[in-house]
């Protein structure tokens, strides 16, 4: 069951230059770094900037992102150097790589998916095995993990279950799917007022960052399931209003959550107390809601993120939203 509703990539970019470009650009850069898989990813929790746990997790990181842009810069110009990369960079972290299950630490693998989605008939059957039997580990890990009292209903179970939906379209577990859409739509309730699109990360921790980041993962499962569009309209529009009206002061100014004046007081930018939200961290979900809806104010906030060196960095969101709306 493939992820893409098109892979005609080289078709689709045909009169979009700039796209094309932008993609090429990002892809070059890409490959021009080796992989850097490590044992255990540690970014969750972490207050030390300078933690050489965090350092490697965030480097670790840019093999997924790097391989789901080069998986798309070889489906469009063909070029075996691209394929070779991300064939190295997915057999190297199944190899070294152990999951744990952990909901944020690993939810920024999703490039090693979409990038295998997109090469995998390029590969041989020993490879495709070993690399499937890695996010089938992957997806046994997930299966184990546990949650705490407010995990369960936060950003860590929505990335959770974002994952668990791109896993199972990749190794085409039917039954595992049709429970984890079930836990879906339940957390939906818990997670998103339907009324005001308000979600809990959003009241914990009063902060537009975290409500951000909790849609990019609700965008993701609308994207591959088409469940819960009303709702996550709702927690779009939330933010859209607030970035249209210049509402962006005041970033967890009355966080209820410990870690985040810790990690203010450690010099993490975003978290800085009663800071100001960055317009370009709601980017990446502009493009994704722009994919999957017609919405009138998608247009309208993308404008406010205009920017070249945006559009080379968020190729891949730009190029998956051009394949959709072909589709």
């Amino acid at each position: 069951m493939t992820l893409w509703p098109n892979k005609d990539i080289a078709h689709s970019l045909l009169n979009q230059q700039a796209l094309s470009t932008a993609l090429r650009k990002r892809a070059d850069k890409a490959v021009r770094l080796m992989p850097a898989p490590i044992k255990s990813l540690r970014s969750a929790g972490v207050v030390d900037k300078n933690s050489p746990e965090l350092k490697a997790s965030r480097r670790a990181f840019q093999d997924a992102d790097n391989a789901a842009v080069a998986a798309l810069a070889y489906v469009a110009f063909g070029e075996i150097r691209y394929l070779n990369y991300v064939k190295n960079v997915l057999l190297s972290w199944s190899k070294v790589n152990i999951p744990t299950g952990h909901p944020i630490d690993e939810t920024r693998l999703e490039g090693l998916l979409w990038a295998f989605d997109l090469v995998s008939t390029e590969l041989n059957n020993e490879d495709t095995l070993f690399i499937r039997n890695y996010f089938r580990a992957m997806l046994t890990a997930k299966r184990h993990w546990k949650f705490g009292p407010k995990t369960k209903n936060n950003n860590h179970k929505t990335h959770h279950l974002k994952m668990l939906i791109l896993l199972g379209r990749i190794l085409n577990d039917q039954q595992a799917m049709a429970m984890d859409l079930a836990d879906v739509r339940a957390h939906l309730g818990i997670n998103i007022d339907k009324q005001t699109g308000v979600s809990i990360d959003y009241i914990e921790r009063d902060a537009l960052y975290y409500h951000v980041y909790n849609l990019e993962a609700w965008l993701e499962i609308a994207l591959l399931t088409e469940c819960c569009i009303s709702e996550i309209r709702a927690a779009f529009r939330f933010i859209a209003n607030r970035l249209l009206n210049n509402k962006l002061d005041g970033e967890f100014l009355h966080s209820q959550a410990p870690i985040d004046q810790q990690r203010g007081r450690s010099n993490f930018e975003y978290a800085k107390r009663n800071s100001r939200f960055n317009i370009k961290r709601a980017a990446r979900s502009i493009l994704s809601y722009s994919t999957i809806t017609k919405d009138p104010l998608a247009p309208k906030l993308q404008i406010l993120v205009q920017d070249r060196k945006l559009e080379e960095k968020l190729s891949f969101f730009f190029v998956r939203r051009l394949l959709w709306q072909k589709s």
